[in-house]
């Protein structure tokens, strides 16, 4: 069965040393739209969307909630965005890029295969869609670790369409 096309961006799905999801709420940046899965990035103190070759801080997941289960966002696996105007600065929750944590994206590329593991890619994509392409090393924004698991969706299999498990190798963070 096929891959489905369906790029929802990143979303949290672990860290390696079994810790909680670290969520941390800052001010998003005025006129500006963010989506759950938008990868975001510090821009004069705020939280704002991040573009390809731009230090990643993490994955914006919706309005900041005293609930820190990354479970408990609506937009951990469904979509929401926030837009804000001039002078507006809500407090927003992000899921830190921090080194042992990791996320799962959509791959762009038609002939994803596991010799691309191992590999440092770009990201790209329309707000609220983004997608690594396994094909684009450029600027080396994401490691693909290794072909996400089939527990949200039917099969994927290597090809067009799949999903990786990914770590942003330009956040901050990692220092």
């Amino acid at each position: 069965m096929a891959n489905i096309d369906n790029p929802t961006g990143f979303y949290y799905d672990g860290r390696f040393s079994d810790l909680a999801p670290p969520i941390k709420a800052f001010e998003m940046a005025e006129s500006t739209t963010l989506s759950n899965g938008d990868p975001v990035k510090f821009s004069g103190g705020y939280v704002d969307r991040a573009l390809t070759s731009e230090g990643v801080i993490g994955v914006f997941l919706g309005p900041e909630a005293e609930d820190r289960n990354v479970e408990s966002y609506p937009g951990n696996n469904a979509a929401s965005s926030i837009t804000t105007g001039v002078g507006e600065n809500p407090r927003v929750s992000v899921v830190l890029a921090m080194p042992d944590v990791y996320f799962r994206v959509q791959d762009a590329n038609a002939l994803a295969a596991i010799t691309n593991r191992g590999t440092k890619v770009d990201f790209s994509g329309a707000s609220g869609a983004a997608v690594v392409d396994s094909s684009v090393t450029l600027n080396g924004d994401c490691l693909l670790i290794d072909k996400a698991g089939t527990d949200n969706i039917n099969g994927n299999e290597y090809g067009a369409n799949m999903d990786w498990i990914v770590q942003f190798a330009n956040s901050p963070w990692k220092v």
